[in-house]
């Protein structure tokens, strides 16, 4: 879980002053080191909203696929899931086991009172970065 909450800190001042080109170009360089095979940043419902690769960016997934199956399981969505439960094992299409890490980005007093694209106080999540890397012994 350290390696999301360092990727989602660093990525925190470019969410917040909504630099979104600058947001897809420090997600492509993260996602081009050896162990992450995967990093993306979904909305509430699903979307995918900046990914590694260029080519999920406006797809939607099921909410039921197992990155948003751990706050979607039952409706209402969770807004506080156990931490426990925030990172899963998972196979690869090539075969070989992923770490993957869910980290829901929080709807803090600075994002729902900035000027630039303030979300509503009541939003309490308003997307999640997810991280598939691999385990030192997963290859």
């Amino acid at each position: 879980m350290q390696a999301s909450n360092l990727i989602k800190r660093s990525l925190y001042h470019t969410m917040l002053e909504n630099r979104r080109d600058d947001l897809r170009k420090t997600i492509m360089s993260i996602g081009q080191e050896p162990d992450v095979e995967r990093i993306r940043i979904f909305d509430k419902t699903g979307r995918i909203s900046f990914s590694d690769d260029p080519n999920e960016a406006g797809q939607t997934v099921d909410m039921k696929a197992e990155q948003c199956y751990v706050c979607h399981a039952k409706e209402p969505a969770l807004t506080a899931p156990p931490t426990k439960k925030l990172t899963r094992i998972v196979k690869s299409k090539q075969g070989h086991r992923q770490l993957g890490l869910i980290n829901p980005i929080i709807n803090e007093r600075d994002c729902y009172t900035a000027e630039c694209h303030a979300h509503p106080e009541d939003k309490k999540i308003l997307g999640v970065l997810d991280v598939k890397i691999v385990p030192q012994t997963g290859r």
